[in-house]
């Protein structure tokens, strides 16, 4: 698991044993969720060619910001 974080190209990682967290800061949604996502995909081939696998039923999401931004936008679009 410590060179997974060379599989992620724009996102932060943050790990504790087998725990990982995907982050990525930005003042647009749209940005963020594209980076998460694109960063998710690196991170299943990642898990492949190590004969890893992840347990997406254990994946969530959560977007933080000012209420007037995050609460007019539609923020389902990670791909988990």
């Amino acid at each position: 698991m410590n060179d997974l974080e060379h599989a992620t190209s724009s996102s932060d990682l943050a790990t504790y044993a087998d725990d990982t967290q995907v982050f990525h800061a930005d003042r647009e949604l749209e940005n963020i969720e594209k980076v998460i996502n694109e960063d998710l995909k690196n991170s299943d081939e990642w898990f492949k060619n190590n004969d890893v696998t992840r347990n997406k039923s254990k994946y969530q999401s959560m977007v933080l910001g000012k209420k007037k931004k995050v609460f007019n936008q539609d923020a389902n679009h990670i791909s988990m």
